[in-house]
């Protein structure tokens, strides 16, 4: 009697299905982790050629609600899975249109409504390995980087 009593309950109990979380690169972004990312990753461009290829890595979520915002400024950016090479092993970054160069940032720390902090490993070409703090601050309409700090360096 007892096993059909545990059986009624489990038959009850089991009409509802487990959610299955969202992959990392299907969560939506607010709109001042996108803002935080753009400027950090604009910030890491700085001193790249417009027209030279880049790699754009987001760690912990897609890149696409950056995408955007970046190939305005760098049109030949891709997502960073299609390109090859770099980091510490010393080879080049390969992007499909030709040698590139890489950047992997986040996550974002909002701090406060006008304040945040995000790392990134910095533009590279190829080789090496390093870790950056941005600290990047709410001005007016734009978030831009206020301050930086090497974190680690190979």
């Amino acid at each position: 009697m007892k096993w059909i009593s545990a059986l009624l309950v489990m038959a009850a109990c089991g009409g509802s299905k487990p959610v299955p979380s969202k992959a990392a690169s299907d969560r939506a972004m607010d709109a001042a982790t996108v803002d935080v990312l753009t400027a950090v990753a604009l910030h890491e461009l700085k001193d790249v050629d417009p027209q030279k290829p880049v790699c754009l890595a987001i760690r912990g979520v897609g890149p696409e609600e950056v995408l955007p915002a970046i190939k305005a400024k760098y049109p030949n950016t891709v997502v960073d899975s299609a390109c090859h090479g770099g980091g510490p092993d010393g080879s080049s970054v390969q992007a499909p249109d030709g040698p590139g160069v890489r950047i992997d940032i986040g996550p974002v720390t909002v701090t406060n409504g006008d304040t945040a902090s995000c790392n990134g490993g910095g533009a590279y070409v190829s080789g090496g390995a390093r870790e950056i703090q941005y600290i990047v601050e709410h001005h007016g309409s734009t978030w831009s980087v206020t301050n930086e700090k090497v974190l680690s360096e190979m």
